[in-house]
């Protein structure tokens, strides 16, 4: 788990207060606070990788893969 950085909490406030774009507040988060990446866009990052990580474990050729494991036995992959 991602632990929240440094400043990301007033990144969000000054979001939601209109302070400035998504682009400047992560671009100030970078320049200022020497941070390889925003917090803005890493939310975004993190947000992206859940959806693809679910999304690879709800097909049927995972749960067959788990099942296959679970009786030891060859699995029976269907593709997608």
């Amino acid at each position: 788990m991602f632990k929240t950085t440094e400043g990301s909490n007033e990144a969000f406030c000054a979001l939601m207060e209109g302070v400035g774009t998504p682009k400047a507040i992560d671009d100030i988060m970078i320049l200022g606070m020497n941070h390889p990446m925003g917090p803005l866009a890493l939310d975004n990052a993190n947000k992206l990788e859940v959806k693809c990580c679910a999304q690879c474990f709800s097909t049927d050729d995972q749960k067959e893969g788990m099942k296959a494991f679970l009786e030891k036995r060859k699995e029976n992959f269907k593709g997608c």
